[in-house]
């Protein structure tokens, strides 16, 4: 099978791409050649990753600044090698500059992977294009889908996680608290790229709250992105910078997650975050929005709280403070909920199948 995998978005190590290369990791590739396709930037571990299962890479122009251009080149791309299926990641009708692009050529599909989009207007303009043209609908959760297909049917698709990587190590997190010199303290977790969506600033009007009653206690920021620097001068007004430790971008975010005590997660908009996942397998309380959907919920330690009321969150992050949790075994209910990426790439391989006429 010919594969053909575009994000709609810079391939490095956030949301669409992590849930892309799980799952691609566990492909049979003597069985399925993939071709990849973003703009931007790619990561380069997930670059050499690909190149060295014999799969390719292509980088085009901007998607939303050069459009026709990206189209153009995209069109060839797919004219290159007779492609079995394109699945298009995205979170928005700019989907529709895919179809257009492949349109003829292969069988697309197109899975949402958010519950709103940074450019709403131009979401609104295309939908009705998009809507018409768009004949494989996926979706990472039903919420995903709700919003980008409305009363259209579509499949969901979890996104899935290596379940093992993230069972709980007590030797790890003593070793991250020691080398983080945290040993008494109660530390709090959050891991995104830094945007409006993840909503840091009112994380750290919630820190602030609960620092003031809880002096003993830290907030850890694991992500990078353009409002960062915000965020730290944010920090420095409350007086709070030496209490927030910005760990910036890592390939260990599991061992973070063990080292910490609770994880929270105050998003504007939410499909799913798979971060929420992660943490629940390290056996971390989570805190989170109630715009995070009910399906993220994989253990009893999941509280969702309303944007609206700030108190309300230093109070349910005080109640995990109290939360005695047995981390060694919370990786197992990943298992029971479908979320290890050994369930969910097979059920994405069985999908590709049964489009393909093998099933």
């Amino acid at each position: 099978m010919n594969l053909l995998i575009v994000s709609t978005v810079d391939f490095n190590k956030h949301g669409i791409p992590v849930s892309i290369m799980n799952n691609y990791r566990l492909f049979n590739h003597n069985d399925i050649h993939c071709t990849f396709v973003t703009y931007g930037s790619i990561d380069e571990e997930f670059k050499k990753e690909i190149l060295q299962n014999g799969d390719e890479v292509f980088l085009l122009p901007h998607r939303k600044k050069r459009t026709l251009r990206y189209i153009r080149e995209l069109r060839k791309i797919a004219k290159s090698l007779n492609y079995d299926i394109a699945h298009v990641h995205g979170n928005s009708s700019t989907m529709l500059f895919e179809l257009l692009a492949l349109k003829g050529l292969v069988t697309v599909v197109c899975q949402a992977h958010n519950t709103d989009c940074v450019h709403s207007m131009l979401h609104k303009v295309l939908y009705p294009l998009f809507i018409k043209e768009v004949n494989h609908r996926v979706a990472c959760t039903y919420e995903a889908g709700t919003f980008l297909y409305q009363n259209h049917t579509f499949k969901v698709l979890k996104n899935g996680i290596s379940a093992g990587d993230y069972k709980f190590s007590n030797d790890v997190r003593k070793k991250i608290r020691d080398n983080m010199k945290v040993s008494d303290k109660f530390v709090i977790l959050h891991v995104g790229s830094f945007n409006e969506q993840k909503n840091h600033e009112y994380l750290i009007d919630i820190f602030k709250m609960y620092h003031d009653k809880n002096p003993k206690s830290q907030l850890w920021l694991v992500g990078e992105g353009a409002t960062k620097d915000k965020v730290k001068n944010l920090t420095k007004k409350y007086e709070i910078e030496e209490f927030v430790n910005f760990i910036g971008r890592t390939n260990e975010v599991a061992k973070y997650m063990m080292a910490a005590d609770c994880f929270v997660l105050p998003s504007l908009y939410e499909s799913f975050g798979i971060v929420n996942v992660e943490a629940q397998a390290t056996g971390l309380p989570c805190v989170v929005s109630t715009s995070v959907p009910d399906a993220a919920k994989v253990s009893e330690y999941f509280y969702k709280v309303s944007l609206n009321d700030v108190k309300r969150w230093v109070e349910t992050i005080e109640l995990c403070q109290k939360i005695a949790i047995q981390r060694k075994i919370s990786y197992l209910d990943i298992f029971r909920h479908g979320f290890d990426v050994s369930q969910t790439s097979e059920e994405l391989i069985n999908y590709y199948k049964s489009l393909w006429g093998t099933v």
